[in-house]
Formats: structure tokens, sequence, C-alpha cells
């Protein structure tokens, strides 16, 4: 992905942002005054599993509250967290259907 920079930023230092897809590392080129931007995997993949574990465990003490048969819960806790980890990083990643 590559956007072009107006006059006056082209001098300017570009510093790294952290953002809502993920940690975007900017490369500056003077000749072509563009910008190109990197999304950062393993910034991703971490946040993601560690959103999918808090849904994880906080469907296994859901279904511990509801007295729930302990298969069928660690089955919904699964499905849960898979779930939330492929999502989160389709939000992390910023696809649009």
């Amino acid at each position: 992905m590559t956007r072009l920079l107006p006059k006056t930023d082209s001098l300017k230092k570009i510093a790294p942002t952290l953002t809502v897809k993920g940690f975007v590392i900017n490369c500056t080129n003077k000749i072509t005054n563009a910008v190109e931007q990197r999304f950062d995997w393993n910034n991703a993949l971490t946040d993601a599993a560690i959103i999918s574990a808090v849904t994880f465990f906080s469907t296994l003490s859901g279904g511990a509250v509801a007295e729930i048969n302990i298969i069928h819960t660690l089955k919904a806790a699964n499905v849960t967290a898979f779930s939330q980890f492929f999502i989160f990083l389709v939000l992390k990643r910023g696809f649009d259907p």
C-alpha cells in the first residue's frame, strides 16, 4: 500500500504509529515522496491470541456458573475462542467484504 505525501510533509521525520489495524511501519523515500506501510503480523497474532484466551476463559467460567456439563462447556469455549481468533485477525488486517 503506497500513498503520496504533500510537499510539506516530505521533509518531516515520520515515526511508526500504532493503529487499530496493527503496527504500521512507515518508510519514506525523498525521491518519490511516497510512504510504504507494512502489516505487523507478530503484533496482530499476539493480540488475537490474548483476546481469544479472554474469550475462552470467560466462556468456560460462564458454563461453570450455569452448571453446564464440562464437556459441552469445553466444546463451546473452544469454538468461541477459535472464532474470536480469526475474527480478530480479519478486523486487525482490515478486510472489507
